[in-house]
């Protein structure tokens, strides 16, 4: 009897431009400023956690955001299923000492999404190397011509 597998294309950032329910499943959204700013979630065929957070963004500039992508432990994504939906309200600074502590044990990055809105669309996306630890959405607005420069290596005019 053959059977047919369902491929999994996490791997494959040319097959990632288009709903992102179509991929991902899972989504935690730790971050927030006018949209999705890092978010964790799962593959929905191999179920591998990534983290995803944002890397460039000018708001004067453009709608884009630019995301990078990092994969996570199981045990690191279980931890923010647990630990992360805590942290409301008066538990601001240890949120934040949370998501410092999820970014510096993330391995690096190894693609790029572009993205006006991470949690139903993906524009573009990249595989990249020597892309920059990701870190807290303060540090990721970025000057107009940084935004550019990501906005045109993926071939997307500013909007």
């Amino acid at each position: 009897m053959n059977e047919i597998k369902e491929l999994c294309i996490c791997g494959n950032t040319l097959l990632w431009p288009e709903k992102t329910g179509t991929w991902l499943q899972n989504i935690i959204i730790l971050d927030w400023y006018d949209g999705i700013m890092t978010m964790v979630c799962r593959c929905k065929v191999c179920r591998k956690p990534k983290l995803i957070s944002v890397i460039s963004w000018q708001p004067d500039v453009s709608s884009i955001r630019v995301f990078g992508v990092a994969d996570l432990t199981p045990t690191a994504f279980e931890q923010v299923e647990v630990s992360g939906r805590q942290f409301m309200g008066p538990a601001q600074h240890d949120y934040k000492v949370f998501l410092a502590d999820l970014f510096n044990d993330a391995p690096l990055p190894w693609a790029v999404v572009a993205s006006a809105n991470i949690g139903d669309t993906i524009l573009r996306s990249k595989r990249l190397e020597n892309i920059e630890r990701l870190r807290p959405y303060e540090d990721a607005i970025s000057s107009e011509a940084e935004l550019s420069s990501w906005l045109s290596m993926l071939d997307i005019p500013k909007s």
